[in-house]
């Protein structure tokens, strides 16, 4: 049973694999991986990229998460940590320098860029 915390991230992983279909070029990706599945395969991965994202937020202070918009920031961000070019039919993308690395990545460029 999925959690409601990830469902929702889920719901906005999906959404934004969408936007990111439509602004980023032919070459990157994502695209090559959204090609190897069928929509309902896309969602179930955008579920497995959910628990690694939850994963990284709640690893974040109160204090963090307050100074981060949620949906219109750190998800897109943290699709952006994902390599693409690893997931298959069985496994969706994993992030890039693993979710120590995520977490690094959030705490250099997310919150100082907000904190500035």
């Amino acid at each position: 049973m999925i959690i409601d915390e990830i469902a929702v991230t889920a719901m906005f992983v999906h959404e934004t694999i969408n936007r990111m279909l439509e602004m980023q070029s032919a070459d990157h990706p994502i695209h090559a991986w959204r090609k190897k599945l069928s929509g309902v395969e896309t969602r179930y991965q955008s579920i497995g990229m959910a628990v690694q994202i939850d994963a990284v937020w709640n690893s974040l202070a109160e204090s963090e998460i307050d100074a981060i918009l949620f949906e219109e920031v750190f998800v897109p961000k943290m699709l952006e940590q994902m390599d693409f070019s690893v997931a298959d039919l069985e496994n969706s993308p994993k992030f890039k320098y693993g979710g120590k690395g995520a977490q690094e990545y959030t705490r250099q460029h997310l919150l100082t860029a907000r904190n500035g």
